[in-house]
């Protein structure tokens, strides 16, 4: 519906958007497709690349949440990077799961999840595609460079 100046009003973009439902079954099944993909990671151990700095060779890590590392983990950095709330996501995990990769694994795939879904509900929002958004969303979470989701050192992209 276009208001007197020929562009569509705020009422004729709301006629044309998608029922609930339909915006939840597309967000539903982009979660399941990246669950199909990467959840298999949740069986995977930790990748020999750079996790056991990052991980299971970091006491500062291993110990767990504490205040100490949290106070650490914002005045100092490791591995040659500083990003925080990375440092603080993985010691919740060893708080969490202890060394089993597959609790290290299955946070980062549930942050990916997350993003993919954010990303649909924002090219939504601001394209106003919504039969093109599930399926940029979509190919964009199975995207070779994803990797955030394979590696548990490469969460510094989720956080």
């Amino acid at each position: 519906m276009a208001g007197s100046s020929g562009f569509p009003t705020a009422a004729g973009r709301l006629r044309k958007r998608p029922s609930l439902w339909l915006e939840s079954f597309a967000c539903l099944v982009l979660v399941a497709i990246t669950w199909l993909v990467f959840g298999q990671t949740l069986g995977h151990d930790f990748v020999n690349f750079d996790d056991h700095w990052y991980v299971y060779e970091n006491p500062s890590i291993t110990r767990g949440l504490s205040m100490d590392g949290v106070i650490g983990a914002f005045t100092h950095a490791h591995a040659g990077n500083w990003h925080p709330l990375t440092t603080i996501s993985h010691m919740l995990d060893c708080q969490l799961f202890g060394l089993k990769a597959g609790g290290h694994h299955f946070t980062n795939v549930l942050l990916h999840s997350i993003g993919v879904v954010l990303l649909f509900l924002v090219l939504r929002q601001m394209l106003l595609l919504h039969h093109c958004s599930p399926f940029i969303r979509c190919t964009w979470s199975q995207w070779p460079g994803s990797r955030s989701a394979k590696m548990c050192s490469a969460r510094s992209f989720l956080c």
